[in-house]
């Protein structure tokens, strides 16, 4: 399997490929602090994907949600550090976090900024 780097803007319009899919959180790892939020395409024309999300520090919303529109941009973690936040508005799910892959379709990557 190759993963792509991506840019946020890259990577955003990797995530609006999957605009209006089912979202639900297939699991959660405290030991690695990763999230990953399964997407299911509505129209069942693709298989899902997984968007994992890693070093999470903040966690808010629902388990499973219709029609996600994440919209990624860039944050503050609590120490200062940079990172992302992924945000649904409509849904009120975001999370915080370090760096980011979108696998099953086009497996790509957004890299921890420093």
């Amino acid at each position: 399997m190759k993963f792509k780097a991506l840019d946020m803007t890259a990577f955003q319009q990797r995530i609006d490929g999957w605009r209006g899919a089912a979202a639900s959180i297939n699991s959660f790892r405290d030991d690695q602090d990763r999230l990953i939020v399964k997407l299911t395409d509505t129209t069942e024309r693709r298989e899902p994907v997984g968007l994992a999300f890693f070093n999470c520090i903040y966690l808010a919303g629902p388990v499973s949600w219709t029609a996600m529109k994440l919209v990624v941009q860039e944050s503050q973690r609590d120490d200062g550090s940079p990172g992302y936040e992924a945000r649904d508005e409509g849904a009120g799910f975001v999370v915080r976090f370090a760096s980011s892959s979108l696998y099953g379709d086009e497996e790509s990557f957004l890299r921890e900024r420093s």
